[in-house]
């Protein structure tokens, strides 16, 4: 079977890759060059240490994760169970492929 050519599927594949980059590129230049002047000014050695940080997604000095921490309820214990008795039963099969699916 020989692919035919198709314009629509030539743009999606091929030109939008290189416009993401240059989008990607100029985004990252423009946030690293237009800081305000008064954070620049105010700035400590520490944070200077620290300027090549300023993409994380998450400042780890401000974020207290173990608060984040997800703690089972009662309710998603009561959930787990249910869903293990379904899938032990006699439909266990078909509830494997449901939970697999969704």
């Amino acid at each position: 079977m020989i692919p035919k050519f198709s314009a629509v599927e030539f743009v999606s594949f091929y030109i939008e890759i290189p416009v993401m980059i240059v989008m990607f590129t100029s985004w990252f230049i423009l946030k690293r060059f237009t800081r305000p002047a008064g954070r620049l000014l105010a700035r400590d050695d520490e944070s200077r240490n620290r300027a090549w940080r300023h993409l994380d997604i998450v400042d780890m000095d401000t974020v207290d994760l173990a608060q984040d921490e997800y703690t089972e309820e009662a309710e998603d214990k009561v959930e787990d169970e249910e869903r293990r008795s379904r899938i032990k039963g006699p439909r266990g099969l078909w509830w494997r492929l449901y939970y697999w699916i969704a």
